[in-house]
């Protein structure tokens, strides 16, 4: 069962899902252990790490690396937050399939003009 399919699974089997932010594979494993549903791998904590805003800095390839080294390290679903979806619909169709092929269970995309504004 792929990581999609496990998040899905947990939605329709609990009403309430515990998830914890994390921003690289050692905090994402400390949430495994914890027995945490799920991961976010939020772009504000991700950006934090790095001494930046969360403000569209960084690029879409960089928050992929940081969600995929989770996905390689965890057995429990990702849920990643990819900003506004890095551009226009090619860049957001580009994106989903990236991070689908890297095993990342679902994906936030915010209802904002790029690159955001404020966090």
């Amino acid at each position: 069962m792929n990581n999609a399919d496990k998040l899905r699974e947990l939605v329709e089997k609990k009403p309430i899902l515990r998830i914890g932010g994390a921003y690289d594979a050692m905090s994402a494993k400390l949430i495994e252990i914890n027995k945490f549903d799920a991961i976010w791998a939020g772009s504000f904590a991700i950006s934090a790490t790095r001494a930046l805003p969360d403000a569209s800095i960084l690029s879409m390839t960089e928050f992929l690396n940081v969600s995929t080294n989770i996905v390689e390290s965890c057995k429990i679903p990702l849920i990643a937050d990819c900003d506004t979806g890095y551009g226009g619909p090619h860049n957001v169709r580009h994106l989903v399939r990236k991070f689908e092929d890297a095993g990342i269970g679902g994906i936030c995309i915010e209802d904002k003009i790029f690159p955001k504004e404020n966090s």
